[in-house]
């Protein structure tokens, strides 16, 4: 079995393809990321691969004082970030 942890980090890994990510930001024009205040490093890195780094194409709902998922990665830092 694979954790979810397993899960982003094969996802991440086969973004570092360029034909992949060009790929799927060509078939998808926006992305939302609901809980955005629960995202981990490595998946926002994900996000930033998947929308090519134009901050345009994303929208996220997110709300600090909901972050709960600190034990699976999750780090507000990143919310507070963008």
């Amino acid at each position: 079995g694979m954790t979810f942890g397993d899960i982003a980090y094969h996802v991440s890994l086969g973004l570092e393809d360029p034909s992949i990510c060009q790929r799927i930001q060509k078939e998808f024009q926006y992305f939302i990321v609901d809980e955005f205040q629960d995202t981990s490093a490595l998946q926002f890195g994900i996000i930033q691969s998947l929308i090519g780094r134009d901050f345009r194409r994303l929208f996220c709902v997110g709300d600090a004082k909901q972050a709960i998922y600190g034990f699976r990665g999750g780090e507000l830092s990143v919310f507070q970030d963008c």
